[in-house]
C-alpha cells in the first residue's frame, strides 16, 4: 500500500465531523488531530520533502505526530518560503493538549471545548492543503 495524506486528511476530517454531530467527543477529537497531521504532511510532501518509495517521509523529525508536527510544519513551510501556506493557520499550536495516544484514554478525559480548537484547527490545515492542490503542486 502507498502512503496518500491527502486522501486520508479528507477521510478522517470528514469521519470526525459524523462523530462530533452524534456527539462521540472523544473519538472525533481523536480524527482531527489526525486529519490536521496527514493534511500537514500532504502539504509539506507537496512542497518536496523526500519520501520513501512507499511514500511516508524519510526524515525522522517529520514521520512525528501533533503536537510536535505543527511546529515541524511551521519550520519546513517557512524554510521554504511557503508562508501562503501558514497563512492559513494559527502560530500557536491547537494540539499542544491533544496526543495520539489518547486513543488508550478514558472517555471522560477528552473534553468538547478542545474538540473545538482541533477541529478549526483542523480545518485550517485542510485550508492549507487546499491551497496546495490549486497551486497544482498535488493531484
Amino acid at each position: 500500500m502507498s502512503t496518500d495524506f491527502r486522501d486520508a486528511a479528507l477521510r478522517h476530517l470528514d469521519d470526525a465531523e459524523l462523530l462530533l454531530n452524534d456527539n462521540c467527543i472523544p473519538n472525533a477529537d481523536q480524527l482531527f488531530g489526525l486529519s490536521a497531521e496527514c493534511s500537514l504532511k500532504a502539504v509539506m510532501v507537496g512542497l518536496g520533502l523526500a519520501t520513501h518509495p512507499d511514500g511516508t517521509p524519510q526524515d525522522y523529525g517529520h514521520k512525528v505526530h501533533m503536537p510536535d508536527l505543527w511546529a515541524a510544519f511551521q519550520s519546513f513551510a517557512s524554510g521554504r518560503l511557503a508562508s501562503r501556506y501558514l497563512d492559513a493557520m494559527d502560530i500557536q499550536n491547537p494540539f499542544v493538549d491533544w496526543d495520539v495516544e489518547q486513543r488508550y484514554w478514558n472517555s471522560s478525559a477528552i473534553q468538547g471545548a478542545a474538540t473545538q480548537n482541533h477541529h478549526l484547527a483542523a480545518l485550517q490545515c485542510i485550508e492549507s492543503l487546499e491551497r496546495l492542490i490549486a497551486d497544482g503542486a498535488v493531484h
